[in-house]
């Protein structure tokens, strides 16, 4: 079963979508699934390695990195969220990183960090820079 561990314990290490080849029996064919297909059939959670708080008026959750990818849910302003910590993924502008529970990506840029206020400005308004602040 050692070996079985190490394998879990590595496939946590993996981006999600990253290809991963099994072999059965030698020479015998050869299955490419993603990190994350893998993980989720086996029963393999993610580490949690970092806690973030929404600080756009919402955030989406995606189905892949970049702006591109299916929107799968939307998290409010203020929301803390558990990401897979790791080398941010760069896609459209944004670096993006897995949640945790496996939903998908989100912009990491659009978050701070758990205790830090939220300071995002809500769609569709006007920033006025004043002599002495800002009003929306």
């Amino acid at each position: 079963m050692a070996i079985m561990d190490d394998f879990k314990v590595a496939l946590t290490r993996l981006d999600g979508t990253a290809q991963v080849g099994i072999q059965l029996g030698r020479g015998g064919q050869i299955f490419q699934l993603s990190a994350g297909d893998l993980m989720a059939a086996l029963g393999v959670r993610p580490t949690v390695n970092r806690t973030v708080r929404v600080n756009a008026f919402h955030l989406n959750i995606r189905s892949m990195p970049g702006v591109g990818g299916a929107v799968i849910a939307k998290l409010a302003q203020g929301t803390l969220v558990d990401l897979i910590d790791g080398v941010p993924t760069q896609a459209d502008g944004h670096d993006w990183l897995q949640t945790a529970d496996g939903r998908g990506w989100v912009a990491v840029d659009l978050t701070v960090a758990p205790d830090a206020p939220v300071t995002g400005t809500p769609p569709n308004s006007t920033v006025i820079k004043t002599p002495t602040g800002s009003l929306s």
